[in-house]
């Protein structure tokens, strides 16, 4: 077994210290297992499962072990009972400082993501439309998974003339794909605004918008000397509007809509406390191997992340 201990300060780490993509793939047989503060344990586990879809040098499958005794949670209370909803937008503005958005949010000059196909979702479907008045001076793409064989909706077609790119991506994390990296940087956007369904979609690809932030800031300052609070401020040019249509679907029928969650693998128990919903996340949705405690590994400083090959 073997240790590598990283000091970052994207909240992928793996964006933060590319070096480490080049180690995990030439100990691609090995198993991961990979330990810190969930705040930047979560966007890495799933970038390394993103880098299965990604088209320019895909990943094989990576067996992941994240011990729950080797991650801290700060800021949370793990028995605290919420349900999926509070599980995901707690941790966008407590981890992160991302600021969550109501329908009735204006923007400006913003450069708008949509995650998903509104389908009939009259939420998104309001918020686009009240944000992409021409005075407005807003641009929006669309980044959505692929269709499994369904056609897209009227609306989505309609958009597809209005718009300037558009592209499917698998991953969590649409800013991961090739063409979102592209338009940032080409695009240089002032705010960036992710909207869509699925909450765990919606969730990394908001880490990601702040990880663009915190690259682009690192051509003036060490991103290893910035503090939490440096890191929130960056992330004030970030928005989320996930729609809380979804979460009224998904009410009482026992889990994360499945059309909505990577091919129907997010369907774990209705609410819980804060852990048990970590532990399933980690488990059914990022495919993570194992959750059980070890005593063979411990906790790192918040601001580390272990990486061990075992």
């Amino acid at each position: 077994m073997s240790t590598e201990i990283f000091n970052t300060r994207a909240w992928n780490f793996l964006l933060g210290n590319r070096d480490v993509e080049s180690i995990i793939r030439e100990n691609s047989s090995s198993s991961l297992v990979v330990r810190g503060g969930i705040a930047t344990v979560l966007p890495t586990i799933n970038c390394l499962r993103d880098l299965m879809f990604d088209r320019r040098q895909p990943f094989n499958k990576i067996n992941i072990l994240t011990p729950v005794n080797t991650l801290t949670i700060p800021g949370i209370n793990p028995r605290e009972e919420m349900d999926q909803s509070s599980f995901f937008s707690s941790m966008t503005e407590k981890f992160y400082g991302i600021g969550i958005l109501d329908k009735d949010t204006v923007l400006r000059d913003s450069l708008l993501i949509l995650t998903d196909d509104p389908a009939d979702d009259l939420n998104i479907r309001e918020f686009i439309d009240k944000n992409m008045k021409p005075e407005l001076k807003n641009r929006l793409i669309l980044i959505y998974p692929p269709h499994q064989g369904k056609s897209l909706s009227g609306y989505s077609l309609d958009l597809l003339k209005k718009v300037r790119f558009s592209t499917y991506f698998e991953g969590n994390n649409v800013l991961f794909s090739e063409l979102a990296e592209e338009i940032l940087w080409d695009y240089n956007p002032k705010n960036i605004v992710i909207i869509g369904k699925d909450p765990a979609r919606c969730f990394y690809s908001s880490i990601g918008a702040v990880d663009y932030y915190i690259v682009k800031d690192s051509a003036v300052r060490d991103p290893e000397s910035l503090e939490l609070w440096d890191l929130h401020q960056l992330a004030k040019n970030v928005g989320l509007f996930c729609s809380p249509e979804t979460d009224e679907k998904n009410r009482g029928n026992g889990g994360l809509n499945e059309s909505y969650s990577n091919g129907g693998n997010g369907s774990y128990a209705k609410g819980g406390n804060f852990l048990d919903l970590l532990q399933s996340h980690l488990l059914q949705d990022l495919k993570v191997l194992s959750t059980t405690a070890d005593s063979r590994f411990s906790g790192v400083p918040d601001n580390l992340i272990a990486i061990d090959l075992i």
